[in-house]
């Protein structure tokens, strides 16, 4: 089954960092990945099975000018 968008946040700094949160119902977890600039940062996915830490993790992740280095 494919996964469901559950919150989007950003975009964030120079970059446009966006942080999407998404529900995995096959393994009963929710997924946040990073984009910065519309392209998937290789590796910046996380895996949780609470919903508010996704969230958290997410608004955390965009700010990090770790995840958008070129």
């Amino acid at each position: 089954m494919a996964k469901r968008l559950i919150a989007k946040f950003g975009p964030v700094g120079p970059h446009n960092a966006v942080a999407r949160v998404y529900r995995d119902n096959e393994w009963d977890e929710y997924v946040v990945t990073i984009r910065c600039d519309g392209v998937l940062v290789p590796g910046s996915s996380y895996h949780t099975t609470d919903r508010k830490d996704a969230c958290g993790t997410a608004c955390v992740m965009i700010r990090d000018p770790r995840y958008c280095r070129r």
